[in-house]
């Protein structure tokens, strides 16, 4: 960066030459400022979206995982019920069998 003196010699050496500086050095001072703040909200956007992006994913897999679990439990109910009806029918058959060779 230039220093105001180095910066001072070239606007007067560009005075001079009859040309005159397109933005004065309060301009350039409050570009620098306004550049510096929009990069600090720049970074604080992106934090606050991450955040909110890995809150979000942290829910959806939070949901999923005790949807799965409690569809597998359900799941799992109406299986051992099925197995055990479908034991008692054979066990069914096997009585009436019994039943008839007597």
């Amino acid at each position: 960066m230039f220093s105001k003196y180095i910066y001072r010699n070239l606007i007067s050496y560009f005075r001079f030459q009859g040309k005159v500086a397109l933005v004065s050095a309060y301009g350039i001072h409050q570009l620098h400022i306004f550049i510096f703040v929009l990069a600090v909200f720049h970074v604080l956007y992106c934090i606050i979206t991450y955040a909110l992006g890995k809150t979000k994913v942290h829910d959806l897999l939070y949901t999923f995982c005790t949807s799965l679990c409690i569809y597998l439990y359900v799941f799992n109910l109406f299986f051992n019920l099925y197995m055990v009806m479908q034991y008692v029918d054979e066990e069914m058959e096997v009585m009436g069998e019994r039943d008839q060779n007597n």
